[in-house]
């Protein structure tokens, strides 16, 4: 019954995708989720309510996440699923619905024959699902998580902030575009970033080509295939094949050498050091 209370809200998402302003957005959401809060709070039982409102707003907000990542948190901040602990399963639908989002789009990707600059975009698509589900998962379903799914909750973190690591060493623009998306989402991070910046001297602009294909960042489809088959494996899922093989081992040992031949030592430490307890 709540989650047809809620349904507008899918085709208002819809309708706004180009809204820019997102107090806009949350003005259109308020009277239709304190209309369903306010029956759910009615018609259920007091010891109910909290579980029915989460399940009711991880379905919706789940849906709202496969065409966009940004307008499904705004549901579920304006729902207050970020204040109560209650809501951990809601926030964790959505995680879940914006991973499922990027390996089915890495999945296309593999199989489809787009040029660069497409696959390109298509690639930077699914890594910006990937950082989205990131920032729920550390800022929101780690603090509201059970104690009893605390470490799977820790475990699954640090998996997909090892795929936004990897993704964030794209070339041809790809990273760069990735980092503006991570500082929108964490903006108390690039505090001391804009400080720092009024003591040192800029940063000298280059020649563009110097930026575009000069061997040392990632090719964004290796990139984003390599993390996202490393990252199946560990769960235990199957590969989208960008390997030969699906054993684990002779799946780390390909990631690990594009990674250093391209420059990222610390990230490719970083993802042996994960891969090790795994093994």
């Amino acid at each position: 019954v709540f989650v047809e209370l809620l349904k507008p809200i899918i085709s208002l998402s819809l309708a706004n995708e180009s809204i820019t302003s997102v107090d806009d957005l949350r003005k259109e959401f308020k009277p239709l989720i304190r209309n369903a809060k306010n029956w759910c709070a009615t018609l259920c039982e007091s010891s109910e309510v909290d579980r029915v409102w989460s399940y009711a707003i991880g379905t919706i907000a789940s849906q709202i996440a496969t065409t966009s990542g940004s307008n499904a948190s705004v549901l579920l901040e304006v729902s207050g699923a970020y204040e109560s602990g209650a809501n951990f399963q809601s926030i964790v639908a959505v995680t879940l619905t914006l991973c499922n989002e990027a390996i089915s789009q890495t999945h296309q990707l593999s199989k489809s024959m787009l040029r660069q600059n497409d696959s390109s975009t298509a690639a930077l698509t699914a890594m910006k699902n990937m950082v989205r589900a990131s920032q729920l998962l550390r800022e929101h379903a780690i603090l509201s998580s059970p104690t009893n799914v605390l470490p799977a909750a820790l475990s699954v973190s640090t998996l997909v902030e090892l795929v936004c690591e990897v993704s964030a060493r794209s070339d041809l623009g790809v990273g760069e575009s990735l980092e503006k998306e991570i500082a929108l989402l964490y903006p108390r991070f690039q505090k001391p970033a804009s400080f720092c910046q009024k003591v040192l001297p800029p940063s000298p602009i280059l020649h563009p080509t110097w930026y575009i294909g000069d061997g040392l960042l990632l090719q964004p489809t290796d990139a984003l295939f390599g993390c996202i088959s490393y990252c199946q494996i560990v769960s235990q899922l199957e590969p989208i094949g960008f390997f030969s093989t699906s054993d684990q081992m002779v799946a780390t040992s390909e990631i690990i050498p594009m990674l250093e031949t391209n420059g990222a030592h610390s990230t490719s430490l970083r993802l042996l050091a994960h891969w090790k307890p795994m093994a």
